[in-house]
């Protein structure tokens, strides 16, 4: 199947009527449509009637170059964030299970690893994030991320939610070149910036990283 360019401006309104416009066009036998599920063997063996809306989309989603609709639509949606949206998304994604989507925000916007204390928690970025808390200190007790974390010591569980081969993988990344020493260079230095209960929680957090 041979893949185009998806189009700069493309919305996935446009996308679903693209899908939907595909499957109708199938439906009445068009030949030019029916030709396009033909590369795709599961669907090539379907008769006109028994192709479904999620057939076409994902069809759509090949000719784009994409493995899947869900893919495409991710993409898509991604394109259309705001730099603090995707830093929000990036925290959200990178703590509660989708790290592929989050090292794609990352890569798009690499910016988003300094966005916020909880991006450089995710990514075992001490040395910043003391850097952070040396400027504000009453950051670590003040609510905030994406989940409304009450105070860093309350986000040792959210943060560990983070594969911890993310982190590694960024720190290897051209785009995010943070080194392992980081974390463990920083541990004390946290306690001395925040006092020595807190300072324990994140040293917690940091070492899982």
């Amino acid at each position: 199947m041979t893949s185009q360019p998806l189009p700069e401006r493309a919305n996935l309104e446009q996308l679903k009527k693209q899908a939907k416009s595909l499957l109708h066009a199938a439906q009445s036998l068009d030949p030019d449509a029916l030709r396009r599920f033909q590369p795709v063997p599961s669907l090539a063996r379907l008769s006109p009637a028994e192709l479904a809306l999620h057939d076409a989309q994902f069809v759509i989603a090949r000719e784009y170059g994409f493995k899947s609709w869900n893919e495409l639509r991710e993409h898509v949606q991604d394109r259309a964030l705001s730099f603090a949206e995707a830093a929000d998304e990036f925290v959200r994604c990178a703590t509660g299970g989708a790290r592929p989507r989050a090292l794609r925000l990352l890569e798009r916007q690499p910016a988003v690893a300094h966005a916020s204390l909880y991006a450089e928690l995710v990514l075992g970025d001490s040395i910043s994030a003391i850097a952070r808390l040396r400027k504000n200190p009453g950051a670590a007790n003040q609510p905030g991320g994406i989940q409304n974390w009450e105070r860093i010591s309350a986000t040792s569980a959210a943060m560990t939610a983070a594969p911890a081969a993310m982190s590694a993988r960024m720190r290897e990344s051209a785009v995010c070149p943070f080194r392992a020493t980081g974390a463990a260079l920083g541990l004390t230095g946290i306690a001395s910036i925040i006092g020595e209960s807190t300072g324990s929680c994140m040293a917690a957090t940091l070492a899982g990283y």
